[in-house]
């Protein structure tokens, strides 16, 4: 009874790795065809089913293609992460080249400050709560920071960031007295 149960599940862990093949090669495919967000699609799709380093940087160079700069540079990271991943090891060259242009289009932006649990959105996207644990990579040149927190004013500064170079930033942020009783 054992050995049934095993070969069922055998046979459709084979088959779930065969459909996710079957939308890696269409995602390869459509990157030939240059409709990269397509790809992109089906490569996530492909990662949501099934979490390997190879997969994810299929994922990652899509998001190159696009310049999707942040994400491509984190996805690969992550990917390269498994370094004894056959397909990382074998493609290592390439991915490293990768690697090194997107990193060509970013910047990293580190803001530090008080109070502790501040939230840091920039251009619109929370991006932590102070302190951060690591500058937030940007792609753009000038970025729009803002800082806030319950009971404190709220922080709007524009911010350049320069591609290559990390842009520092403080944040004070000021408590607010606590509102008045209205009359009544």
């Amino acid at each position: 009874m054992l050995c049934v149960v095993r070969v069922v599940f055998e046979a459709r862990s084979t088959r779930a790795q065969d459909k996710v093949e079957a939308i890696v090669s269409h995602g390869i495919e459509l990157r030939r065809l240059g409709r990269d967000s397509e790809a992109l699609v089906e490569f996530q799709r492909a990662l949501k089913q099934r979490k390997t380093p190879r997969i994810r940087a299929q994922v990652a160079v899509a998001e190159q293609a696009l310049g999707l700069w942040a994400a491509a540079e984190a996805d690969l990271l992550e990917a390269m992460k498994e370094g004894k991943d056959e397909w990382i090891l074998k493609n290592r060259l390439t991915l490293v080249n990768a690697l090194k242009e997107i990193q060509e289009h970013l910047g990293s932006l580190e803001v530090w400050g008080s109070p502790v649990g501040a939230r840091i959105v920039v251009n619109e996207k929370v991006v932590g709560t102070l302190p951060l644990v690591s500058p937030v990579r940007l792609s753009e040149d000038t970025v729009a920071l803002r800082a806030e927190a319950d009971g404190y004013s709220t922080l709007n500064r524009t911010v350049r960031v320069k591609l290559g170079e990390t842009a520092r930033e403080h944040v004070e942020l000021i408590r607010v007295a606590a509102a008045l009783a209205s009359p009544t």
